[in-house]
């Protein structure tokens, strides 16, 4: 996805801080904008989640992870597989409906459900608080029905009240939270002063001896300045062109070298979406295969994930703009 120093919408329910009304209202126009560009374009998300939706540093939301995020999906629990040993398939579940444009929808009503009351709404049988403004519960019923025949597209819901229209003014909902006290802050101020150390080694990403020894891509054309982030895929770092000197976000993900055809569909898959440009939809720059001899670094049952027979490990490589 692109990094481009803001925060996805998942901080909203991770930390149960619900948006209101109208920044929802301004949010939903966006990402509504976004997705009617991918789906003229015949691009699907496929698993639209709150952490995929951006919102940067100047107040835009940014549509990540569009289409690519299950094949990334696919090539994880491939790898996983093939390692030999006990597997640990995490808690990463997708939304229980069927794909395409109307999947996108009904995965959008549950993000807006879930920034509005700052917790996960259940994907099985969303409920929608009474108190919301009635315009913003019919939208979220169009979102969210079953039957995705009589389900509102991305077109039809860019015509709804709810975003044409003015809100009026309504109080806003939000589940209750005990009040900080004193002593819980002065716990929460000493807690951030002995995790500052760890978060400096936490920026220092994980390089293989293949990209420290000067043959990679990675290290010919990019300087390596920090850690963005890790997950099942593998992970996300920060960059800068020797070349143009921008800087870049390139996610990195272990691959079965034994699968040459489904790595090949990725990548070409990844160069065809590098031609989508939205302001409301990051863009993907590049991507390429590389082989060593290490072990993949990523956040799966062990601290590495390793293939059967050679040994090798191809890392598939990403790469988007960061400004």
């Amino acid at each position: 996805m692109d990094y481009s120093g803001g925060a996805s919408l998942n901080i909203h329910i991770t930390e149960s801080r619900p948006l209101s009304v109208d920044i929802i209202k301004a949010y939903t126009e966006e990402i509504l904008y976004g997705l009617e560009y991918l789906h003229k374009k015949d691009v699907v998300h496929k698993y639209l989640r709150a952490s995929s939706i951006v919102v940067d540093k100047n107040g835009r939301i940014r549509i990540g992870d569009y289409s690519i995020d299950k094949r990334l999906s696919d090539l994880y629990y491939s790898v996983e597989s093939s390692r030999p040993g006990v597997h640990f398939t995490g808690d990463r579940e997708l939304i229980p409906v069927r794909g395409g444009k109307k999947g996108d929808v009904y995965q959008l009503g549950l993000i807006l459900l879930s920034v509005a009351i700052g917790l996960d709404a259940d994907p099985d049988k969303p409920e929608i608080p009474q108190n919301f403004p009635p315009v913003f519960q019919d939208f979220l019923t169009k979102c969210l029905m079953k039957d995705e025949r009589h389900r509102w597209s991305v077109y039809q819901l860019l015509d709804h009240s709810f975003i044409k229209e003015e809100l009026p003014h309504t109080i806003h909902y939000a589940p209750h939270k005990p009040a900080a006290t004193e002593e819980n802050e002065k716990k929460q101020d000493i807690n951030k002063d002995n995790d500052s150390e760890d978060d400096d080694l936490a920026d220092l990403p994980f390089i293989t001896a293949l990209e420290a020894s000067g043959q990679s891509r990675l290290t010919n054309e990019f300087e390596v300045l920090r850690s963005l982030g890790k997950g099942g895929f593998g992970d996300v770092i920060e960059v800068r062109n020797k070349l143009d000197r921008r800087k870049y976000a390139i996610k990195r993900i272990p691959l079965n070298p034994k699968s040459k055809y489904f790595n090949k569909k990725i990548t070409r898959e990844v160069k065809l979406l590098s031609r989508l440009n939205h302001e409301n939809v990051v863009r993907y720059y590049n991507s390429w295969i590389e082989t060593s001899e290490d072990p993949a670094h990523s956040d799966s049952s062990t601290s590495c994930s390793k293939t059967t027979g050679t040994g090798t490990t191809a890392h598939f490589i990403i790469t988007n703009n960061v400004y």
